[in-house]
């Protein structure tokens, strides 16, 4: 269930439908004194600044659960080489031996950023699929003192 940080403000701005879906939409702030959210460029040297955040969360309005996430990057300084970021999640029911999970579907990361007096964008485009669970049984055996006998090769 989507637990918004203490420092964020939140409006309810919009009723919506996500993957058909009803939801209602809040928009959100987290100024950058407040924010944990990092940039890291890299280039010739690394880079690193705290950024503010805004975007918009979709809520599902039956049970409550994330479906979307928007957000970008704000109070980016000029100075520095990246000049926006902005993320998308897509969150989706999928079924795991069973049972059902609300698990991220999509995520897309987009930055742009100044190199050598050109501005470039990168794209991360993320598809999440094929959902296993994994799992082993383990015996816990007292221990042996017995000495293994080695196999020879035979010629």
């Amino acid at each position: 269930m989507f637990k918004p940080e203490s420092d964020a403000r939140f409006e309810a701005v919009d009723s919506d439908m996500v993957r058909g879906r009803r939801t209602i939409s809040y928009d959100f702030i987290i100024e950058r004194d407040r924010a944990r959210q990092g940039i890291t460029c890299t280039g010739i040297t690394a880079e690193s600044i705290t950024t503010g955040v805004r975007g918009r969360v979709w809520i599902d309005r039956e049970n409550f659960r994330v479906l979307r996430i928007e957000s970008e990057a704000t109070d980016i300084p000029t100075s520095f080489p990246c000049q926006s970021a902005r993320r998308n999640i897509d969150y989706d029911w999928t079924t795991i031996n069973e049972e059902r999970y609300l698990l991220p579907s999509l995520s897309e990361v987009r930055l742009t950023f100044r190199d050598r007096g050109r501005m470039l964008e990168s794209r991360n485009l993320i598809r999440f699929r094929e959902y296993q669970k994994y799992g082993t049984d383990v015996r816990v055996l007292e221990e042996d003192d017995a000495p293994i006998e080695e196999e020879k090769p035979v010629n």
